[in-house]
């Protein structure tokens, strides 16, 4: 069951879905009961999707989180991954000029949001499949680049957290390991030797 402050950005990929909108938790307490009942008749009756088997395949997920230069970010860690034959998928809410940079530098890749399919189904299913994914957490990045790795956690799929150094985090990812990085020359620089563990594990 979701719910939200009234004024709380909904995230792209969670829009269309029900939920609950706070006014105030006096009102949650007194009106959340007649939702609470709906929702575990509606649970009875779910059927989970079949899904493809989890990764890994040749894919990794780059939710850059719309913030802070995304080409020069997709660019920086996409680069890393060439050799290793791996295709990234981007997840965000516009990613023309992600696509377009890539493309730009003979990356091939595929957008989240191409697919047929709604952007949550189609953002769970690629997260599942996909050997890892890398999530920029800067506390301005779109709340997409959250639900995100809130999938990846919840389907037990192996991430990294990429932040500007000296960045406000959220406070739900403090203290989780990451990357902070000064400039994208030396992301790309620092990527492979900061997490060369997790490249061979997964990479």
């Amino acid at each position: 069951m979701l719910v939200k402050e009234a004024g709380a950005e909904v995230s792209p990929l969670a829009q269309g879905l029900d939920y609950y909108s706070i006014r105030s938790y006096v009102g949650l307490q007194r009106e959340l009961g007649d939702r609470l009942g709906q929702y575990l008749l509606n649970i009875t009756r779910y059927r989970s999707p079949v899904m493809p088997p989890a990764g890994p395949n040749a894919t990794y997920v780059i939710a850059h989180g719309d913030y802070d230069m995304p080409p020069d970010f997709c660019l920086a860690v996409a680069e890393v991954f060439i050799a290793r034959g791996l295709t990234p998928m981007l997840l965000g809410p516009d990613n023309r000029e992600v696509a377009e940079a890539l493309e730009t530098a003979g990356i091939a890749h595929q957008v989240v949001g191409d697919i047929d399919k709604t952007g949550l189904d189609a953002a769970t299913e690629i997260i599942r499949a996909a050997r890892f994914g890398i999530y920029r957490v800067d506390a301005n990045c779109s709340p997409d680049a959250f639900l995100a790795l809130g999938i990846a956690i919840g389907l037990n799929r192996p991430w990294l957290l990429i932040s500007r150094e000296g960045a406000l985090l959220p406070a739900d990812v403090r203290g989780l390991s990451g990357l902070e990085f000064r400039s994208y020359a030396e992301l790309s620089k620092q990527f492979p030797q900061r997490f060369s563990d997790f490249l061979e594990r997964y990479g």
